[in-house]
């Protein structure tokens, strides 16, 4: 034991991030027997990213990482940091189908430590679709690029950025840079990029602030992330570029020093932080900060004394690089057993209080050690890092392995119609959930986050025809139902849809996440592993999706209340109204860019169309507008008729026979001068038909 801590504190901060890796008595079945290494072609190396907050997909398939050609070079060795022309290449790795694909190849004059730092920025979604920054002085055009796996296409989506640090899982949202030299991509404040607007959202509300090295640094899909104070207590916050807010937790939470990380769900609905004096985890909800703490006892870890090596608990390490969090609040992390001096892989489930999982992290002689590589989603747990201990204790030869056997048991899969919902043609669309692998009973669950609920549910065509069910529980935002096969039909096997699902939308421009956990039972009423699954669809009605506004004053003559005026704005053919308040006063909030027209509908008014062209951040103000009165048979033009009309009623007062109220343009109950005169004044006006 003193030789090997000797060893690894020669090898400095590689060192704490390794103690995990000491030599087990392999007592019970471990993991590490059942971890495969992923494929390497001959000639390449795997770039081996020791602090390991790496990126897989949400949903755990895929897996990115970076290969360089020539000579490997150990982490830690002068090799590794050796400034040479390197050729590497990003990596996607199909867990499922166990196959590796690859992006074109990139030269570059640098070192594999400083590549290796690339693994740590980007994002890959569910589609196995990779993100990824180019560098100056590579052999590609810097930018920022997108891979497709399934076809092999790259190109170039943003350019003018230094580095693309995270992206968010639904794809709307990224945390870019300018700063040109890599030490400084996230000492600056970021700057936040809105592909469905096309624009940067303002940051000057967080110029105190820098990114925090202790927290991931991944944005959430309503574009959340975290920040730190550059003043002395580095205190750290969670930000909303969208609302211009900054909530720092140790403050909002009253709980004392709140710290060395804080990492946020990747839909941005839950965060995780630690408590430095009690070392508790806090898992709270973003939307009002309520929130539960769990001892290190529930967590399955032992107090420890100062110099624990790196693991959830130890305030001394950031969280960013001991743990990561799906959207359900399951976690994956590692801990050491002082006693035992025996690694563990635990997963447990922060939203129900259960310990998922516990597994020996050995192979089988004892001689080679694994960590999980921090990841969003539910890749956390199904990618390690493997090294090889030693004669003299110290860990080298240091390979990326995934989790076989997890990648084809049993899942819950959740099928929407579509990843992009137009929500002003199509608000209504369906979505379905599904098992995954072998057996015999479900009990599944399921909730909606965003703006829609559920129309309609019902069972689908799981298991046999004489299967037993609960009644479906289902209402608003969740769905909830229990099915078993009965004797003496078979457990089921691949893919069975659970519910059929129509799910009605509001008319907006939003994220939707739909969230399906479990448990699953063999006919012998043992439990089984479920993986759950999260699913994020984009609602977009073609208005809204920016934090512009266009409002107004409605002013009819002599006074009278523009309550029942009808606002309408328009887009692109695309139409949403209000009514003005009781003063004719209206409002439309949260437009995005464009140019938009404005048209205004009342019975016997008319009113040319206005414009605004909205960038989606400013407001456009039209100030009072006054609707000309005049239109008295309603045909969109004050003409020659309407006086016709009115002249054949000149004269009357309410209550007389040939008293019409359509003609008492002013209100007051008499057709008379004033009448004739505002007809007048707005003779030959139309009403805009935009």
């Amino acid at each position: 034991m003193n030789n090997y801590t000797q060893h690894l504190t020669r090898l400095g901060v590689i060192a704490a991030l390794l103690l995990t890796l000491l030599p087990f008595r392999p007592v019970y079945a471990a993991l590490a027997d059942e971890l495969t290494p992923l494929p390497v072609q001959t000639g390449w190396n795997p770039s081996i990213w020791i602090f390991r907050q790496m990126h897989a997909s949400p949903d755990g398939r895929y897996f990115s990482y970076i290969e360089y050609k020539g000579e490997p070079a150990e982490v830690g060795s002068p090799e590794y940091s050796e400034e040479k022309n390197i050729t590497y290449r990003n990596v996607v790795f199909d867990r499922v189908n166990e196959v590796a694909h690859y992006s074109p190849e990139i030269s570059l004059y640098s070192s594999v430590h400083y590549i290796s730092a690339f693994q740590i920025f980007g994002g890959i979604n569910n589609s196995g679709v990779l993100v990824y920054s180019v560098p100056n002085e590579a052999s590609v055009a810097p930018g920022i690029y997108k891979f497709t796996p399934e076809n092999g296409v790259v190109e170039s989506i943003l350019t003018g950025y230094a580095a693309l640090l995270s992206i968010s899982d639904n794809g709307r949202y990224a945390l870019l840079t300018k700063q040109q030299e890599f030490g400084d991509w996230i000492s600056g404040v970021p700057i936040v990029y809105d592909f469905q607007q096309g624009l940067e959202l303002d940051m000057t509300f967080a110029l105190g602030l820098s990114l925090s090295a202790s927290s991931s640094l991944n944005i959430s899909d309503n574009a959340l992330f975290v920040m730190e104070n550059k003043d002395e207590t580095f205190s750290e916050a969670i930000i909303d570029p969208v609302s211009q807010t900054i909530v720092n937790l140790t403050e909002t939470l009253s709980l004392g020093d709140i710290g060395s990380g804080i990492l946020i769900t990747p839909d941005g609905s839950r965060f995780l932080t630690r408590q430095r004096t009690d070392k508790a985890i806090i898992f709270g909800r973003t939307d009002d900060y309520s929130f539960v703490t769990y001892t290190l006892s529930q967590l399955g870890v032992e107090s420890v004394s100062a110099g624990y090596p790196l693991d959830i608990t130890n305030t001394a390490y950031g969280l960013a690089a001991s743990t990561g969090i799906a959207t359900d609040g399951i976690i994956s992390y590692a801990v050491l057993d002082n006693v035992l001096q025996e690694s563990f892989y635990r997963e447990f489930n922060l939203t129900t209080g259960q310990l998922l999982q516990e597994s020996l992290i050995a192979t089988a002689n004892g001689n080679t050690g694994y960590f999980p590589i921090v990841t969003t989603g539910f890749g956390g747990g199904k990618f390690f890092i493997g090294g090889q201990i030693n004669e003299d204790g110290v860990p080298n030869n240091f390979s990326y392995y995934y989790w076989k056997n997890s990648a084809k048991a049993q899942a819950l899969k959740i099928e929407g119609q579509s990843n992009v919902i137009d929500t002003y043609y199509s608000p209504q669309f369906s979505v379905d959930i599904k098992t995954l692998g072998e057996h015999y009973a479900v009990d599944a669950n399921c909730t909606l986050n965003g703006p829609a609920a559920l129309a309609s549910a019902s069972y689908g065509n799981w298991g046999s025809a004489n299967r037993l069910q609960l009644p479906l529980q289902w209402q608003g935002q969740s769905l909830s139902g229990a099915l078993s096969q009965t004797a003496p039909d078979a457990a089921v096997d691949g893919e069975q849809t659970l519910f059929n699902t129509v799910v009605l939308a509001e008319m907006t421009t939003d994220t939707l996440t739909v969230n399906c956990s479990g448990d699953m039972s063999d006919a012998s009423g043992h439990l089984l592993s479920v993986m759950p699954d999260t699913i994020t669809i984009t609602l977009d009605d073609g208005i809204h999706g920016g934090n512009s506004a266009v409002n107004g004053q409605i002013v009819l003559p002599g006074g009278v209340s523009a309550e029942d005026v009808v606002v309408n704005i328009t887009i692109d053919g695309r139409t949403i109204s209000v009514t003005p308040d009781e003063n004719g006063n209206f409002s439309f909030s949260g437009l995005r860019a464009g140019d938009f027209t404005v048209d205004f509908q009342s019975e016997g008014y008319v009113q040319s169309c206005m414009n605004a062209t909205l960038d989606g951040t400013g407001n456009h103000d039209f100030g009072q507008i006054e609707l000309l009165a005049g239109d008295i048979n309603q045909d969109g033009a004050i003409d020659i008729a309407d006086f016709t009309f009115l002249s054949g009623r000149y004269g009357t007062q309410q209550g007389e026979e040939s008293y019409v109220q359509a003609a008492d343009l002013n209100k007051d109950t008499v057709i008379n001068v004033q009448d004739l005169a505002i007809l007048a004044s707005h003779f030959g006006s139309q009403q805009c038909n935009p």
